[in-house]
């Protein structure tokens, strides 16, 4: 390359580049065929541009275990037989001590990969571990919902029982009150629109006074705190779920629909793990009558004849419609009450210009909530509840009539009793259910204020 001293670098490059380089009309540039004889041969060239790459490729691959020593012995010289002896038992003890350092290699190779492997298995473990216990609720929770389905279902046994009493009771005597009323004498149909619950108080009375009511009532406490407690759990679980679906992870925030839904696989949940006393309670109830067995002889007895009608299967019948009548019963009822409540509370924070968390309603207000949502959710799929509970009933002495399916229950409803037996028991049923949610999510939410649960 020329040197110029008394120009500045770039006027040297310029000034060799065109004296190697030329441009064709067609604006094309070219090197001489001086300047490439004076590069060499293509060889050159090749490896000038691409002999790095070329280097990388013909580099052996990394083995995975140590490379074995080769056990070829070094070449014999013309000594004496002393001599080779001497140097083949030294290459001897060279060889061993290779094959010494290469299998503790090999040893030490495995082991790191087997702790390699064994710790992938516990951080694999550790976090779908994680992932499960992230979502679960906080044990207090259930302990919350067992407390207030115990106290509540005790309080409101008697309506419990005469609300079973009158969706069993297969006979038509609403039809004096309907026909008066057609009629036109409006008196008479008043006076007869109660009468069946009437006549079920004095029956149930006659048939075993005042404990008559509280019949069944222990197995209720025992089904109820399970189910109460899985149901409250489960809802506060869905809760989470949702809420790490909806991106922000934060259960008090979820939307009103997930809400909803989250009520709905509580009660579903619930329902599928106590349905076989909760059928247990509803036979042990239609069992007890006048002269018959009383206390724990009538439980025994119940209970064997449930089970020689079918087993496992008798405990479980009407399972679908149960699941699809309470998916839709709890999600209104939870949903509902949560709804209403937050609304509560920002009104009455706004109001007052104080903060949401001072504007937590009172038990009162709670009440209220939980009687409006449970009444709400009970009228709606009560119709679904009456052929449940007849599937679960079928056979027994106050419900003799059996079934062989959920259509098949309902048209014999339909056909002997008329759209009207779908709702048979709704008062007294709305009568047990408003008080019972108001004593139970008063008892909740207190419970929830005693174990410093938001």
């Amino acid at each position: 390359m020329p040197t110029h001293n008394t120009t500045s670098p770039l006027a040297a490059a310029w000034s060799y580049y065109a004296s190697i380089v030329t441009v064709s009309s067609e604006g094309d540039s070219m090197v001489s065929d001086e300047t490439l004889e004076g590069l060499g041969t293509v060889g050159f060239i090749f490896q000038a541009l691409f002999g790095t790459l070329v280097k990388l490729a013909s580099q052996p691959p990394i083995p995975l275990k140590p490379p074995k020593p080769p056990e070829t012995l070094p070449p014999e010289k013309s000594t004496t037989p002393d001599q080779r002896h001497e140097t083949k038992s030294a290459a001897m003890e060279s060889k061993q001590g290779y094959n010494d350092d290469y299998e503790t290699a090999v040893m030490q190779f495995e082991e790191e990969q087997a702790l390699d492997s064994h710790e992938m298995r516990q951080t694999a473990t550790k976090t779908a571990k994680s992932k499960l216990t992230e979502y679960l609720p906080h044990p207090g929770y259930f302990l919350a919902g067992a407390v207030s389905g115990g106290v509540s279902r005790t309080a409101t046994a008697p309506l419990d029982r005469l609300k079973v009493y009158l969706l069993v009771n297969t006979q038509t005597s609403t039809t004096v009150a309907i026909d008066a009323a057609k009629q036109g004498r409006i008196v008479t149909a008043l006076r007869n629109s109660y009468r069946p619950i009437g006549d079920a108080v004095v029956t149930l009375w006659k048939a075993g006074g005042f404990r008559t009511f509280f019949a069944g009532n222990g197995l209720n406490v025992i089904k109820i705190m399970p189910e109460s407690a899985i149901r409250f759990g489960s809802y506060e679980f869905a809760k989470k779920v949702l809420a790490n679906y909806e991106g922000h992870g934060d259960p008090q925030h979820i939307q009103t629909w997930s809400k909803f839904v989250a009520g709905g696989i509580g009660g579903m949940t619930a329902q599928f793990c106590v349905y076989p006393i909760d059928t247990l309670k509803f036979r042990l109830q239609c069992e007890t009558v006048q002269g018959g067995l009383k206390g724990n002889a009538l439980l025994m007895q119940t209970a064997r004849t449930m089970w020689a009608d079918g087993g496992l299967r008798a405990a479980y019948r009407g399972l679908t419609m149960g699941l699809i009548g309470m998916f839709p019963y709890s999600a209104i009822d939870i949903g509902t009450f949560e709804f209403l409540k937050h609304t509560f509370t920002k009104y009455k924070a706004r109001y007052y210009s104080i903060h949401e968390e001072d504007a937590v309603p009172g038990s009162v207000v709670t009440a209220v909530i939980g009687a409006t949502s449970g009444a709400t959710g009970a009228t709606i799929v009560y119709p679904l509840n009456v052929l449940r509970t007849r599937l679960q009933t079928q056979g027994t002495a106050m419900h003799p009539p059996t079934y062989t399916g959920i259509w098949d229950v309902a048209q014999k409803t339909v056909r002997n009793e008329g759209f009207r037996g779908l709702y048979k028991g709704l008062t007294p049923n709305i009568l047990k259910v408003a008080p019972a949610l108001s004593i139970t999510w008063v008892v909740y939410e207190n419970t929830k204020k005693l174990l410093d649960l938001q």
